[in-house]
């Protein structure tokens, strides 16, 4: 099972009242997501994951708040 937390609010939450666990099974082989809102397109969340085993970088988005997101996509590493 894969999950993330989103924020509830504007800024960095002070409690773990102000976050929602989403539990997506796309993310189960993925951990340590770093993601953020798009400065020129502020309707995605681009998130970026390392795979378990330590072989690649994924990257996913949301169109949605967070609601959803992309199936996680291998990005080359060069």
């Amino acid at each position: 099972m894969g999950a993330i937390g989103i924020s509830k609010s504007k800024t960095v939450p002070d409690s773990g009242k102000d976050w929602d666990m989403k539990v997506m099974d796309q993310f189960k082989d993925l951990e340590q997501p770093t993601c953020w809102r798009q400065p020129q397109d502020h309707a995605t969340i681009q998130c970026y994951f390392r795979d378990c085993a330590q072989k690649s970088i994924y990257a996913a988005e949301s169109k949605d708040e967070g609601d959803s997101f992309s199936d996680p996509k291998p990005i080359k590493l060069e």
